[in-house]
């Protein structure tokens, strides 16, 4: 047999050839192996996208709570429906309303005309006023947003495309309500449509999201979500840790953290945390007292240590992020001197007798806060008790008046109402001709400014402000973006998100 020599050149040709058929072998197998896939299918539904696993994430929901937003018991599905329907307005970290639906709005002192954005829902259809107006009723009975549409009276259409709100009392922050899903009417209960970033779809029995493709100013780098199922015994920190999921986020309700293996930020909340007066008590019914209490709070260490760093000092009663009030400067220290001239000015001697505080010793951050506000009080010369309960019996002392102060803690509406804390479940001991509640009223009827407001409330200081509490976001480690979400939605800006 001849015995045939290559040159290099020929060496090097079939070499290439080689390399060509084993990549064409293997492209053959891997699309063979794909169109048995039937989960995740390539392609377009309803003009919405179906992609392939490498755009995926994964989210936890529970399995036993609807994924109907409005009727949503469990936290993470109330925040996965985010994602899904969008309200005429969408709140960013600042919690300043920003147009979604809405086109235009009127806000006046008892009616809200909103105009409406030519959008459309999921499925192709346009987003009518009927379907505002029927989620709007919806929503006004559910638990997730009775408590924020509680000012809203009626809805009912309005001319040129619009929608007109009544509402009971004033409210110039009326917009920031606005955020409640818009569904469309009459759709499936179990994945009703939205007009949001992504919409529901179900394969068997997986569940999943998929882009909006009629969502053209949402371009995400996830194309396909998958919600795996958790369920309400399971942690759903667990499962991020477990890698089944790629984000969780914890309120940090309990007064607990424990900090797990993944990437943590901190995302704050518009849960107020503050000192209440008993004012029958001969201390506490003098306003300068009162404000002496607040000026000697030392609330950045109670932030840093009482709440783990995961809290935001507050010296006025609004979130510190809130948009109206951004140019309001104000000092978080102590001013223990400060303090004592109150005291001097009020003719009241601390020393007099005891004065107790009421917090829920349940609470691991409030119980801190309560060791910290007692070393701030005995600075200016006050003799302190901590009186720590369990939950039920601090809610039983509280209604009772059994405290001369106590650590409460309130979660504000997105417009930023103090009415919980001066008429509502939250008030306690507030009288009505109490001077922060009258000029309060006055600021929303529009008869003076913010800032007048907030200078009565620093005299009279029915309540002390202390802090506003933070969330924490977690994800894995191999996911980036810019993941600075709000209270109002986690997933703010999900399109940024990306594996790395």
């Amino acid at each position: 047999m001849p015995d045939f020599k290559l040159n290099s050149i020929q060496r090097n040709t079939m070499k290439k050839l080689l390399s060509l058929f084993i990549i064409t072998a293997l492209l053959t197998a891997s699309l063979f192996a794909c169109s048995k896939e039937s989960v995740k299918p390539t392609g377009k539904k309803n003009n919405t996208e179906v992609t392939g696993e490498q755009n995926t994430l994964k989210l936890a929901y529970s399995k036993n709570d609807p994924l109907d937003p409005m009727l949503s018991q469990t936290a993470i599905n109330l925040r996965i429906s985010k994602l899904v329907f969008d309200g005429l307005y969408k709140l960013d970290s600042s919690y300043e309303p920003i147009p979604v639906v809405a086109k235009s709005a009127v806000v006046g002192k008892n009616i809200v005309s909103v105009t409406i954005n030519d959008f459309k829902f999921s499925d192709g259809m346009p987003v009518k006023t009927d379907d505002i107006i029927k989620s709007f009723e919806r929503a006004k009975e559910s638990e997730a947003y009775k408590a924020r549409l509680g000012n809203f009276i009626q809805a009912y259409p309005g001319s040129e495309n619009s929608v007109i709100f009544d509402i009971e009392s004033p409210d110039p922050y009326a917009l920031s309500c606005l955020d409640f899903p818009i569904v469309k009417e009459s759709t499936d209960g179990s994945f009703p449509v939205g007009c949001g970033r992504y919409a529901y779809q179900r394969d068997g029995e997986n569940i999943y999201l998929v882009v909006n493709g009629y969502r053209a100013d949402f371009n995400p780098n996830f194309r396909t979500v998958n919600l795996e199922a958790v369920h309400e015994s399971d942690s759903f920190e667990s499962s991020l840790v477990i890698g089944n999921t790629a984000f969780s986020y914890n309120e940090l309700n309990d007064g607990t953290y424990t900090r797990i293996n993944a990437n943590n930020i901190d995302i704050g909340i518009n849960n107020f945390i503050y000192l209440g007066f008993n004012m029958q008590h001969e201390f506490f019914s003098v306003p300068a007292v009162r404000k002496a209490v607040s000026l000697c709070l030392d609330r950045q260490k109670i932030a840093a240590s009482a709440f783990r760093s995961h809290a935001r000092p507050a010296v006025t009663p609004f979130n510190p992020d809130w948009y109206a009030i951004s140019d309001i400067s104000s000092d978080s220290g102590a001013d223990v001197q400060g303090a004592l001239e109150a005291i001097k000015a009020s003719g009241i001697r601390p020393a007099m007798r005891e004065i107790s505080i009421l917090y829920n010793a349940d609470n691991e951050f409030k119980a801190d806060t309560a060791e910290i506000i007692e070393e701030n009080l005995e600075n200016i010369g006050f003799y302190v008790r901590l009186n720590g309960f369990t939950k039920d019996a601090y809610l039983q002392a509280l209604k009772s008046g059994g405290y001369d102060i106590y650590i409460g803690e309130v979660k504000l509406n997105n417009n930023m109402s103090l009415y919980p804390l001066f008429t509502g479940d939250a008030a306690f001991g507030i009288e009505e001709d109490e001077a922060a509640l009258l000029k309060y009223t006055d600021f929303m009827n529009g008869n003076c400014e913010l800032i007048d407001f907030i200078n009565t409330y620093s005299e009279d200081m029915p309540y002390a402000p202390v802090c506003y509490r933070n969330g924490i976001a977690s994800y894995t480690k191999s996911m980036s973006g810019e993941f600075g979400g709000c209270d109002a939605d986690v997933f703010y800006d999900i399109e940024t998100w990306s594996l790395k």
